[in-house]
């Protein structure tokens, strides 16, 4: 029982920093302005939100997921 404890919570744990990574890379994007200004014009447009956000999750904006991790965690 405590070792199915131990592998729910580290999965648990790995889901959620895997979740941070991908929000902080979304948003150092929007700081960064990584998309084009048009894509960011079109965020008010309900229908166009959605290119926009997947423009921003294709963008890279830091050299690698611990980065994005470690400055999201406050370490960096």
């Amino acid at each position: 029982m405590r070792s199915i404890l131990l592998l729910a919570s580290l999965a648990l744990n790995v889901w959620l920093a895997i979740t941070v990574v991908r929000l902080e890379n979304v948003h150092y994007g929007v700081l960064l302005g990584a998309c084009s200004q048009e894509d960011s014009l079109s965020v008010r447009d309900p229908l166009q939100r959605p290119a926009y956000l997947k423009c921003l999750e294709e963008e890279q904006t830091r050299t690698g997921p611990w980065y994005h991790l470690a400055y999201a965690l406050g370490i960096l």
